[in-house]
């Protein structure tokens, strides 16, 4: 089932509006600049399903994650990250260890961990902000279209082939 609320209010327009001209601005400063950033995401599986989500600022589909706070280890991000995108807490000891990624394509230079954490029982209800998040859901990594992935999600679902 997927994790989307109706109607967006004004509100949430304006938010949306602001993450994407950020990311455009940002993707600018990047391409000449290269910074280095450091990241951390989750793979989230619940009866052979993996969570993903989009992005109202991006295309396509992600896994939930994002960048590391001053002094934050990449496993704390990983957590933090999967709790502020879809309202799922997990306990650090409970993620595996991260696959890491080397990947270039925002013009960044990043560093980005990849956790999986692997969910017994029935999936959890999913929260998802409706501004920065605007849609999440368990799906069958074979029925998702490869062109409509991030590089992230691209790399990790080719390591499971």
């Amino acid at each position: 089932m997927a994790a989307m609320k109706e109607d967006p209010d004004f509100v949430d327009h304006l938010y949306r509006n602001a993450y994407r001209v950020s990311y455009f601005l940002l993707k600018i400063v990047w391409k000449f600049w290269h910074p280095r950033s450091e990241g951390a995401f989750v793979a989230l599986w619940c009866r052979d399903k993996l969570l993903v989500v989009k992005h109202s600022y991006k295309r396509g589909f992600c896994l939930p994650g994002g960048g590391l706070h001053a002094n934050e280890t990449y496993l704390e991000a990983a957590a933090r990250e999967l709790r502020e995108e879809t309202g799922v807490n997990v306990q650090h000891d409970q993620l595996s260890e991260p696959i890491f990624f080397h990947l270039t394509d925002e013009g960044k230079d990043d560093h980005v961990g990849c956790f999986e954490y692997k969910l017994g029982g029935e999936p959890p209800r999913i929260n998802i902000d409706r501004r920065e998040i605007v849609w999440s859901a368990f799906v069958d990594p074979d029925t998702l279209p490869r062109h409509e992935c991030n590089t992230l999600l691209k790399i990790y679902l080719e390591q499971l082939e």
